[in-house]
C-alpha cells in the first residue's frame, strides 16, 4: 500500500471512531486529506473509469437490473427504484433508443468526506447517439430544444434523413462509498430536475461542496 494511502486509511479510521488525534484539528484533518488524495489516485480514475463505461454501457444494453446496481442506494428513497425501470423502458416503447459511446473521464474533483462517507464528482465524455424510429410519438422540435439546453447547441447534431442525434456529452457523477471501503455507487448529475433530487438525497455540505453546474 503507498504511504499516503495508509495515512488516509489511518485518518478514515479515526475519524469514524470519533477520537482525537494530538494537535489535529478536524478540519485541517480534512485538508490533510485532500492534499494526501493528491497524485495518489490512479487507481481511483481507473476504478472510475471502469465503473462509469460499464454504466454507460447498460444504459446502451437496456440492462436496466445493472443500471440500478451501480446507482447509490439512497436515490431511491427519492425515486422508488421500479418507477425508474419503468422511465428508463418507456422511452423504448416511444422509438427512442440511445447509444453512450464512453470516451474517458475529464476531470476528479473531490474528495469530500462527511457523515462517515466520501464523495466525489467525476466529470467523463461521451458521445450520446438517439435515434427515433417512431417520430410520430415524438415532438422532434421539443426533443431538440430540450437537448440544447442540457448540452449546449453547438454539441448536438440533428440528422433529419435518419431522424438521429448526435451529442457530444460532458457529463458527471457523484461517486458515493463509505469512507476508505471503496464500494462506490454513483448519483448521475446532468440536469436541472437531477440536481434538484440528487440535492434531497446528498447532505447540504456535500452538494455545496461539489454540486457546482459547471466543472
Amino acid at each position: 500500500m503507498h504511504p499516503a494511502d495508509k495515512l488516509k486509511k489511518f485518518l478514515f479510521t479515526r475519524i469514524k471512531r470519533n477520537k482525537a488525534i494530538p494537535y489535529f484539528h478536524a478540519s485541517f484533518i480534512i485538508v490533510l486529506m485532500l492534499l494526501v488524495s493528491c497524485g495518489t489516485n490512479e487507481e481511483l480514475k481507473n476504478k472510475f473509469d471502469s465503473d462509469i463505461s460499464s454504466l454507460t454501457g447498460a444504459y446502451t444494453n437496456r440492462d436496466w437490473d445493472k443500471v440500478t446496481g451501480l446507482i447509490y442506494p439512497e436515490f431511491f428513497k427519492a425515486v422508488p427504484k421500479q418507477t425508474v425501470i419503468k422511465s428508463l423502458a418507456m422511452l423504448d416503447s416511444l422509438g427512442m433508443k440511445r447509444i453512450f459511446s464512453f470516451k474517458g473521464i475529464d476531470k476528479i474533483n473531490g474528495p469530500v468526506i462527511y457523515g462517515g462517507n466520501e464523495y466525489y464528482r467525476v466529470f467523463y465524455k461521451t458521445v450520446i447517439t438517439v435515434s427515433v424510429s417512431k417520430p410520430e410519438n415524438v415532438n422532434l422540435k421539443e426533443l431538440t430544444d430540450e437537448f440544447n439546453e442540457d448540452y449546449g447547441e453547438s454539441n448536438v447534431k440533428f440528422q433529419p434523413d435518419g431522424i438521429k442525434f448526435t451529442i457530444n456529452a460532458l457529463q458527471s457523477v457523484i461517486a458515493v462509498s463509505a469512507a476508505g471501503a471503496g464500494n462506490w455507487k454513483y448519483l448521475e448529475l446532468n440536469n436541472e430536475h437531477a440536481f434538484d433530487i440528487v440535492a434531497s438525497v446528498l447532505p447540504a455540505a456535500v452538494m455545496k461542496a461539489l454540486g457546482g453546474k459547471n466543472p
